[in-house]
């Protein structure tokens, strides 16, 4: 039986038009999902099923879109030299999650990573026995151990942090607002007020629900709040906006579509998977 709602976070790929989706379809089952695109075709592949948890907010996705990295808990513990170890924070090829390189982890304390550029990647240590002084190599990467940048909330790469909201906790306290624009529209990622407890995260609320998004166009006066259950919203490499919104993913050519709900393009990820399931039992 499934249990949960649907919820989709994704990436960007700014070098190449590729697109990498996190899709939770329940609380213990995620899939990585690839959109390649151009201005005439979008395709997408459902990749990897996993079963346990990957954290969003813990994930990047490489400039040119060849890897992913992310930090996952698994249904099963990995025992390795006498210690059971369950989390881990791994590189992959989408639409795969076959790890190409790993680091284990005892707790869910440290653990996920970043591309800060085209040479560097970063992983958190927390609260295991990864030697910070020792240098890592993956692929063409220089692996650094040490803290994430953006205190670990995301990647937001090419966003600006432009305000804060002044929480209940008082000026102490700030939570964080973002902003990107393709030049026309600007899109807004608000880190929900419901989120934040003092300088920690409330328990019981779940990664893909941390942001809230509105887009705004002068030309047009408009200032839309997305749909409260929208979980991501970003620019493509064409200045589309992309969102997603349960087991959906639009894409809107401006604003005024956005707020018309006329998407130019659209896909739902629990259809299709239910698709392929009836080809499965049929054949």
């Amino acid at each position: 039986m499934l249990t949960g709602t649907p919820k989709i976070r994704g990436y960007i790929a700014t070098r190449q038009n590729r697109i990498v989706l996190l899709y939770r379809q329940t609380n213990k089952v995620t899939y990585l999902v690839l959109l390649e695109y151009n201005r005439k075709n979008i395709n997408l592949r459902i990749g990897s099923r996993f079963y346990g948890r990957i954290y969003p907010n813990r994930c990047d996705l490489s400039l040119d879109g060849k890897y992913f990295i992310y930090f996952a808990m698994g249904r099963r513990p990995h025992r390795q030299d006498g210690q059971i170890l369950s989390c881990w924070t791994a590189i992959c090829m989408p639409p795969t999650l076959t790890a190409q390189a790993i680091f284990f982890h005892g707790d869910t304390w440290g653990g996920g990573g970043q591309f800060l550029d085209d040479k560097t990647i970063i992983v958190l240590p927390g609260n295991s026995d990864l030697d910070i002084q020792v240098g890592y190599r993956f692929d063409k990467y220089e692996v650094k151990i040490g803290s994430l940048p953006n205190e670990g909330w995301a990647s937001n790469r090419d966003w600006r942090l432009c305000e804060t909201q002044v929480g209940r906790y008082g000026d102490r306290y700030p939570i964080p607002n973002w902003v990107k624009t393709n030049g026309k529209t600007c899109l807004l990622q608000n880190l929900k007020s419901c989120v934040v407890d003092g300088s920690r995260v409330k328990h019981g609320v779940g990664e893909y629900n941390f942001y809230e998004y509105e887009v705004r166009d002068e030309r047009y006066g408009i200032a839309h709040r997305l749909n409260a259950e929208c979980t991501w919203a970003e620019f493509d490499n064409l200045g589309r906006i992309v969102v997603a919104t349960g087991s959906r993913i639009e894409f809107y050519p401006d604003a005024r579509r956005i707020v018309e709900n006329a998407p130019m393009e659209k896909f739902d990820i629990a259809n299709l998977l239910g698709s392929e399931m009836k080809n499965h039992r049929s054949q």
